[in-house]
């Protein structure tokens, strides 16, 4: 796959590792990346810091964005 595939490829959870970065975070959900990071520091989505990075639990950012859904 070429860098334009890359760019142009669906992004799926299932094409994300099991720990995500505020940038995965933000290509996902197809925001900028501080307004992902901000999400993630103060916004709700469970996470962990590893030193000063922060990582979102696969399993536990989808169960996040399920509960965003609005009826």
């Amino acid at each position: 796959m070429n860098d334009k595939e890359a760019r142009n490829a669906i992004l799926t959870l299932d094409n994300l590792p099991e720990l995500l970065n505020a940038e995965q975070v933000a290509k996902y959900l197809d925001i900028a990346y501080v307004n992902a990071l901000k999400l993630v520091k103060h916004g709700g989505i469970p996470h962990i810091k590893i030193g000063n990075q922060y990582r979102v639990p696969k399993k536990r950012f989808q169960e996040w964005v399920e509960s965003q859904i609005m009826n």
